[in-house]
């Protein structure tokens, strides 16, 4: 005999709750459809599974729909954030600044005072 199992799709389970992602991305309102706005937000996880990107993602405006997240400029939007959030920067080091080691010796001792630049730097360059 057959077994009649349907074949299910292998869903990445997450512990996002997608009704509360819905409410802080979204105005306030009371014209949300639900089914759409939870049809996109499985897309969106999609494109990008990782929970702590979207529970740490704050786009500094509210939306009317998360339909405008699947558009080019959302999209664009989504990537740079996305790009920001993944950036590993090493830790930037500390140097200790300590004495100067470089010996300059300021007065060039010299017999005859030079006329012009000229002298001055040969004397110099005879000295070192």
């Amino acid at each position: 005999m057959k077994s009649h199992q349907k074949s299910v799709k292998s869903v990445q389970s997450t512990n996002l709750n997608k009704k509360d992602f819905v409410k802080k991305l979204l105005k306030d309102n009371s014209n949300i459809i639900w089914p759409r706005e939870m049809k996109i937000v499985k897309s969106l996880l999609t494109i990008f599974p990782d929970e702590i990107f979207w529970n740490s993602l704050d786009l500094g405006f509210k939306l009317n729909s998360l339909c405008w997240l699947l558009s080019d400029d959302g999209r664009k939007l989504l990537n740079k954030e996305y790009k920001k959030f993944k950036l590993n920067l090493p830790v930037q080091k500390n140097y200790e600044i300590k004495e100067n080691n470089i010996a300059f010796n300021s007065k060039i001792e010299y017999d005859e005072k030079p006329l012009n630049l000229r002298e001055f730097l040969n004397l110099w360059q005879k000295k070192h």
